[in-house]
């Protein structure tokens, strides 16, 4: 008995989270010893406005997706082979399963009305 219900199975409802979210995210996954999603948090935190492309105040699943994407590209994958970058791709894939998983629940176990009441999202490996 007791606990908090399951989070939602899927990111239909990706409302995306603000800049403040994502940093609350990186100091906790931090905390936790997590430290790839702690710098894939601070990472969308530290460059918020150019994660939020549609500059709607919030950062999507999608959004924060393609903004790994862009900066994976960018940072110089030139000289790869056809097998790193199909690596490079699961890892993608997987990177984003997991980042819609850990959005849909602090969706799920926050509320709107008491955001920055102290509370924090703890994650383990």
């Amino acid at each position: 008995m007791g606990g908090p219900p399951p989070p939602p199975a899927g990111g239909e409802d990706d409302a995306g989270l603000e800049q403040e979210q994502l940093s609350a995210m990186a100091a906790d996954a931090s905390e936790a010893g997590d430290s790839v999603a702690a710098a894939r948090f601070a990472a969308l935190a530290e460059n918020f406005d150019s994660a939020d492309s549609n500059q709607d105040g919030k950062v999507s699943f999608a959004e924060s997706i393609a903004y790994e994407e862009a900066q994976r590209s960018s940072s110089g994958t030139s000289g790869t082979s056809s097998e790193d970058s199909g690596v490079a791709s699961a890892d993608s894939e997987q990177d984003g399963r997991i980042m819609m998983r850990l959005m849909a629940m602090l969706r799920a176990y926050s509320s709107d009305d008491d955001s920055n009441s102290g509370s924090s999202v703890q994650l383990t490996a």
